[in-house]
């Protein structure tokens, strides 16, 4: 039997053929204007299979209207161990592909959403599960947190949007964590610019929650799918055409008849404050 199970506000989604308790699981809840996407495995570091990957898309594509940021974070005291070992084991190119194929539209939908994201990374953040965290908007680590693109070790290259790794850290520190799939501390990571803030152990989902409350809450929604637009278009595109598109989009943002209140509202907090 197929399961498809969908729910939100902490329940389970995920999809799997067999017994609805046998499922991998990726929990979904919305805090106000945040929504939380946790990864939840007992027992195996929080690995993922292909269908906690549709899970998260389906969690994303799907968020409520008003949500601002999405938090992705892991239960047990770890962000991820990246893809479950065994999802590999009687791969052909054809089932490979299909499953590779899965892993691109996963992280092509965190990459190119158009709100905020945060990674909030406690322990192991290794494999697919470092690829999430690469591609989200910003990356909060604790002082316990180890990271690991560990693929060379299984017999495999590191493909899909890691290749965006030597934009964060340089090609040269990318090539030693691909080439010898080591493990590097976050204070290491953080040294090299992938980080945006270390904090204690077991406070990186709450540093998380209020670098969005500080930062990224009540902005114009407009604006910031446009800036978010903006990131993909500098991203795939030469200097001069992005700059091109840059302009027409500048535009777009003033047709939208939300923009003159934004400014409005901005002038009269500027001015209540030289007021103090």
């Amino acid at each position: 039997m197929r399961w498809y199970a969908i729910g939100y506000d902490g329940v389970a989604l995920s999809t799997r053929e067999g017994p609805l308790d046998k499922m991998t699981i990726v929990k979904v809840k919305n805090e106000g204007s945040i929504r939380c996407i946790t990864f939840d495995r007992p027992g195996k570091i929080n690995a993922l299979r292909d269908e906690d990957l549709l899970a998260v898309i389906e969690a994303l594509e799907t968020r409520p209207e008003g949500t601002e940021v999405v938090i992705f974070q892991g239960a047990n005291g770890n962000f991820s161990a990246g893809m479950y070992v065994e999802e590999f084991s009687g791969f052909d190119l054809n089932s490979s592909m299909a499953h590779i194929r899965i892993g691109a539209k996963f992280l092509d939908t965190i990459r190119s959403l158009e709100i905020p994201t945060i990674a909030a990374i406690e322990g192991y953040c290794v494999g697919l599960a470092f690829d999430v965290s690469l591609v989200c908007d910003f990356r909060i680590a604790t002082d316990k947190s180890s990271f690991s693109m560990p693929e060379i070790n299984v017999g495999m290259p590191c493909v899909m949007d890691i290749s965006l790794l030597q934009q964060h850290i340089g090609m040269t520190r990318a090539k030693e964590m691909l080439l010898t799939g080591g493990f590097y501390p976050a204070r290491q990571m953080e040294e090299w610019g992938f980080l945006n803030r270390v904090v204690p152990a077991g406070t990186a989902r709450d540093a998380a929650a209020e670098f969005a409350e500080k930062h990224l809450l009540g902005r114009s929604p407009a604006a910031v799918a446009s800036q978010k637009r903006l990131f993909e278009v500098w991203l795939q595109h030469p200097h001069k055409e992005g700059v091109q598109i840059s302009l027409m989009e500048y535009g777009m943002n003033f047709a939208n008849p939300d923009t003159q209140s934004w400014i409005t509202k901005y002038r009269a907090e500027m001015a209540a404050k030289k007021q103090k």
